[in-house]
């Protein structure tokens, strides 16, 4: 049961994360400077996501 709770974990934090990358791609539009930052922010986020959990 553990290892199945753990996965459902994972798996809810990456789908958080990419609904927030889809999101704030869609508002910040096509700049690439912006994009770059966009990907380090999410994997700091995902890593922050999944030792809260």
């Amino acid at each position: 049961m553990s290892a199945v709770r753990k996965a459902l974990d994972s798996a809810y934090v990456r789908m958080t994360v990419c609904f927030m990358e889809q999101e704030l791609s869609a508002r910040l539009g096509d700049k690439p400077a912006a994009r770059a930052d966009l990907g380090h922010m999410l994997d700091n986020v995902e890593t922050l996501l999944g030792k809260i959990r």
